[in-house]
């Protein structure tokens, strides 16, 4: 195959990158700031052998800066940031639903192309929208964004190295800043189900032990500040007080009861 060829089939195409993790799962990488909610690691194979990144990343990977294809080999070269070669990849393997994978030779990482997400779509799937399904970094992965894609959410990454507290502190103040969100969940994993047809209800899952999981709240844009906003405030003056000490199962199911009587309700 010939250089030409090669970019026939990787040109003009956005490509995901994921890496592997213990579980054998793949994981999407995230460069951005804190706060840019569009900064994943995905390229674009330029004709001139350069590479772009259609999102807005907190720093360029300097292994990633341009390609060329080693004829003699059939491999593609990827040149660092002093345009030496550096790592070497396959050609664009075939795999389910019409993707195609290019495997990094030596690591456990690849990069992606789904036809269901092209440049406009990640954009649109990364930076937010009216519905947001919200989730550690750490189990955002292709298949979660295609399978919220699905749904008409798009997908919103929390910061995987804090507290789940932490976590929905900074859920509540994406929502202030995000007035256009109109259904919202919020999750600490992926759950096997999820319902998606929010009413304006909140809507919790229930533990092992008949109570309320406190790593699962959905519902309208609304009702979820409110009661992030009642739980955040509990916590912290339970926090400054240290007059009666209550897990967060406890605080969860007093808020409740207290606050949200007639306005939630327990989806399977």
């Amino acid at each position: 195959m010939k250089s030409e060829d090669v970019f026939q089939i990787i040109g003009h195409k956005t490509w995901i990158f994921e890496v592997i993790n213990e579980e054998n799962n793949p994981v999407v990488i995230f460069l951005g700031q804190q706060l840019d909610q569009n900064g994943y690691l995905i390229i674009r194979f330029e004709e001139d052998g350069t590479i772009s990144f259609p999102t807005r990343l907190g720093f360029l990977p300097p292994e990633y800066r341009g390609w060329r294809f080693d004829e003699v080999n059939q491999k593609i070269i990827f040149l660092n940031d002093h345009g030496q070669d550096g790592l070497r990849a396959s050609l664009p393997i075939p795999t389910i639903h019409q993707n195609l994978v290019i495997n990094i030779i030596g690591r456990r990482a690849h990069f992606l192309f789904t036809p269901e997400v092209d440049q406009l779509e990640v954009n649109r799937a990364l930076m937010g929208g009216i519905n947001i399904y919200m989730i550690p970094r750490q189990h955002i992965s292709q298949a979660l964004f295609t399978e919220m894609d699905r749904h008409n959410f798009n997908v919103i990454a929390l910061g995987d190295q804090s507290s789940w507290l932490e976590q929905l502190r900074e859920a509540y103040w994406y929502l202030v800043s995000h007035d256009q969100v109109q259904r919202v969940i919020i999750t600490q994993k992926q759950m096997d189900t999820t319902n998606f047809e929010l009413a304006k209800k909140l809507s919790f899952k229930r533990d092992s032990k008949g109570g309320f999981r406190v790593d699962y709240v959905a519902g309208q844009r609304g009702t979820v500040l409110e009661f992030l906003n009642v739980l955040l405030i509990r916590i912290q003056k339970q926090r400054v007080s240290g007059t009666e000490i209550l897990n967060a199962r406890q605080i969860l199911a007093n808020i409740i009861r207290e606050k949200f009587t007639d306005r939630f309700e327990v989806v399977e």
